[in-house]
């Protein structure tokens, strides 16, 4: 994309995004968002200063990331392959001059940003390393974070930016509320379909070729992982052979041409035991968050999503 003139902001690498009269502090029922944004503060001025010690001090623990170096898709779940993947980036892939989120979510246990951050991608060859000029490149990004630290699950952009982790391939569209509508309805049909059962209708709402990486709720793995619709749709038997879905609620929600983000809470009841131990009746209730991007066909190219730990109601 070209360039877009963006005004870099006057404190550069340490401007708090969240607060910008005065000193905010954590305190009181705002607690918990305060300090989510605080740590996304942390680990976003780490990566405009390209200090990577820095970076890693907002990680949360026990780590995880979902990234794509050399445009794989990676897992990882170890602070010696997430210091790897920051060097990686630095050494072979890119600097971030600044980060402006021009679309934010934020609760107390994550923050949703829709950004325009300007890059400078590197170049190595026989010459040695280069970095190149400044470009407006086009994401969005979520992380879940507490005070404890931050994860990171990038949902996606310029599909040439091979750092990010896409979840659609499809490059920014300008912003079209008819489009924005369309998406909206598209999203309530695939929630009518989870909440009534009808999971073939639901995945059949998605790509041929999507991509889901969302937290994992039917075993101990940390991510639930899909490359392709029918094993979306698995990852959904899954769930639903786990968990009967007795009310689902939208409560955040921002619709874009080419990305929808959601919060949504599930209550549930066990069906049988479940990872956490929880009994075969046991009424329970999560709340998940993410990305699913949208094509310039108003399908869906996948999930990029995390959740709450399961608790008890």
């Amino acid at each position: 994309m070209g360039e877009t003139n963006i005004a870099a902001p006057a404190s550069k690498g340490r401007m708090k995004y969240s607060a910008f009269a005065g000193q905010v502090n954590p305190a009181g029922s705002s607690s918990k968002v305060l300090e989510a944004l605080n740590k996304v503060d942390q680990h976003v001025v780490g990566e405009e200063l390209n200090d990577i010690p820095y970076i890693l001090e907002s990680v949360a623990q026990p780590p995880l990331f979902v990234v794509r170096p050399y445009g794989k898709h990676q897992i990882l779940t170890d602070m010696d392959s997430i210091t790897e993947y920051y060097n990686w980036t630095r050494r072979e892939a890119f600097e971030v001059e600044y980060t402006l989120p021009i679309k934010q979510v934020a609760s107390d246990w994550y923050v949703f940003w829709e950004q325009l951050p300007r890059m400078r991608f590197v170049e190595n060859s026989a010459g040695g390393r280069a970095v190149g000029s400044e470009m407006d490149t086009h994401s969005v990004a979520f992380f879940p974070a507490t005070a404890a630290g931050v994860m990171e699950m990038p949902g996606g952009g310029d599909p040439a930016y091979e750092a990010t982790a896409l979840v659609g391939g499809s490059a920014p569209a300008k912003s079209d509320p008819t489009l924005e509508a369309r998406n909206i309805i598209s999203h309530n049909t695939f929630l009518k379909h989870l909440r009534n059962g009808d999971l073939s209708a639901a995945a059949d709402l998605f790509v041929e070729g999507c991509g889901w990486f969302i937290r994992d709720y039917v075993t101990s793995d940390p991510i639930a992982r899909a490359v392709n619709r029918g094993q979306a749709l698995d990852m959904l038997v899954a769930f639903d052979d786990l968990y009967k879905i007795d009310g689902l609620a939208v409560l955040n929600r921002v619709s874009s041409s080419w990305y929808i983000f959601s919060e949504q809470l599930f209550q549930l009841t066990a069906k049988r035991v479940t990872p956490e131990g929880h009994v075969a009746g046991a009424r329970l209730q999560l709340r998940t968050a993410g990305v699913t991007g949208v094509d310039d066909k108003g399908r869906f190219t996948g999930q990029m999503a995390y959740g709450t730990d399961v608790e008890t109601i």
